[in-house]
């Protein structure tokens, strides 16, 4: 209570019950006693029972005071009604697996199965019987088990044929073997194509010089009528090459390998350096031309 303006005001406390609030209907005094009395209502969304009981200050209208102290816990009351069963909770992780269980007795022997009879790889225009075993492009081996089968691919119709053994899994690769003795020499390739031609050699020495020739004694002008000896010199109208030299012609120049006479000096006009004749070209009489000194020399020099 709080006596205010010549009134006294009453303020209502709070019963906790757990972690709600009750629903006070009466705080005051007891007629006729000096007892503080209230009656208070559990919510009806309570969870379930509790023993958990608290008293709180209430509230001043307008005015919010200190909390008091926390009065001392009132006797449990009575049980509750047991509240509704709750919604079934989610399914908890497996467990671990249990330990295994004793063996079995064993089953009962089957029918003695028909004989096998191996029939190589199989066709497809053969008959076979039951019990009838064949190879197959697969690599497995099938039984057969029917009679009068014919016809039928054994990877294929599993009613008609049983797998027998099935093909195993190519295996990893081995070692690599130690290196083999080298093979034969082969036959020796094609010649190859020719290489370019190589720069041009450093000159050789010079050659010993040569042996002293024969005097030379110059005889005119040649004749035809005269007989010249090795050394004899004439001069001779000519202006290119002829060949070969027979006896009783002019003297002429012969340039590579002549047979009677060599020149040794030439008079008046020159064909130009670069002018070229092929071989066995000859040229006409040009008298007066240039003149030119020949000797006589021996076929065998």
């Amino acid at each position: 209570m709080q006596r205010g303006s010549g009134r006294v005001v009453a303020i209502t406390p709070v019963v906790r019950l757990g972690t709600q609030t009750a629903n006070v209907d009466f705080a005051g005094l007891v007629p006729g006693q000096l007892i503080y009395q209230i009656n208070a209502t559990a919510p009806k969304d309570l969870a379930s029972p509790t023993s958990d009981i608290g008293l709180e200050a209430g509230v001043i209208p307008a005015v919010t005071g200190p909390p008091g102290p926390i009065g001392a816990a009132g006797a449990i009351g009575p049980p509750g009604p047991a509240g509704p069963i709750g919604p079934m909770g989610a399914a908890g992780p497996m467990g671990p697996a249990g330990a295994n269980g004793f063996t079995g007795p064993g089953g009962a022997s089957g029918p003695r199965g028909p004989p096998v009879t191996f029939k190589g790889a199989w066709s497809n225009f053969a008959l076979y019987s039951v019990g009838d075993s064949v190879s197959y492009t697969d690599g497995s081996s099938y039984i057969s088990l029917v009679a009068n089968n014919i016809g039928n691919a054994p990877s294929s119709r599993p009613a008609q044929w049983g797998l027998l053994a099935r093909t195993g899994a190519t295996g990893a690769a081995g070692p690599m073997g130690a290196t083999g003795l080298p093979g034969p020499i082969g036959p020796a390739g094609a010649t190859g194509a020719f290489g370019p031609t190589g720069p041009t050699g450093a000159t050789g020495p010079t050659g010993a010089t040569g042996a002293t020739g024969p005097p030379v004694t110059f005889k005119a002008a040649w004749s035809n009528t005269t007989t010249y000896s090795v050394g004899d010199s004439v001069t001779g109208a000519v202006t290119s090459i002829w060949s070969p030299a027979t006896p009783g012609t002019p003297p002429i120049v012969i340039r590579l390998n002549g047979d009677y006479w060599r020149k040794r000096a030439s008079l008046g006009r020159r064909e130009p350096p670069d002018q070229r004749h092929p071989p066995g070209h000859k040229e006409r009489w040009e008298p007066p031309g240039p003149r030119e000194l020949l000797v006589r020399r021996d076929r065998l020099e």
